[in-house]
């Protein structure tokens, strides 16, 4: 049983705000001080929704870091000045083909199949 009793959400949203303010932070990072703060993970996903962060991922294997939504640039613009993510989407050459390349992410994003 607690000692004390929870924070208040909107505690909660404060701190997430100010936390995310100078920004991304790692999402492993947040769940730590939160956690030390005796706050769980569904009232951080909570307050991360009213503050609309977006969640992005460092790579296939990477982190998630966590943004808050600004006029500024985007969580993934800033990871990419960061060097967490690469600048280009990936392209693939094809030995047999050497002048023709694929760009899968204009395939994923027009909805059409991925060729084989």
């Amino acid at each position: 049983m607690r000692e004390t009793a929870p924070p208040p959400r909107k505690a909660i949203v404060e701190w997430l705000k100010q936390r995310l303010s100078h920004g991304p932070v790692p999402a492993k990072v947040l769940f730590e001080e939160a956690d030390e703060l005796d706050v769980t993970r569904a009232r951080l996903r909570t307050a991360s929704s009213s503050l609309g962060v977006r969640p992005f991922k460092d790579g296939y294997q990477g982190l998630w870091w966590w943004s808050l939504p600004s006029d500024g640039p985007s969580a993934i613009e800033v990871a990419v000045s960061k060097g967490f993510v690469p600048k280009e989407p990936a392209k693939i050459v094809f030995p047999d083909r050497p002048k023709e390349e694929i760009n899968f992410d204009a395939f994923r994003l027009s909805g059409k199949k991925e060729p084989k």
